[in-house]
């Protein structure tokens, strides 16, 4: 089997998500994009974690050790 591309542990995650008018968003789309809503909102998340022991292809990564 062969090892994967990527590799990493998540630790010590965060996450935020909160609905906005679309309004507020959509002059800040790429030309061409358009947004996600559910019951006329669309939403905004922020997420924050720790990702370590990250390895490419099995082998530990330069400066993005523990």
């Amino acid at each position: 089997m062969p090892l994967p591309f990527l590799s990493a542990r998540w630790s010590n995650l965060f996450l935020l998500t909160y609905a906005v008018p679309p309004e507020l968003l959509e002059h800040r789309l790429a030309p061409g994009l358009t947004l996600d809503t559910r019951d006329g909102q669309a939403f905004v998340s922020l997420v924050a974690f720790d990702f370590l022991d990250t390895r490419v292809l099995g082998v530990p990564w330069p400066g993005f050790r523990n």
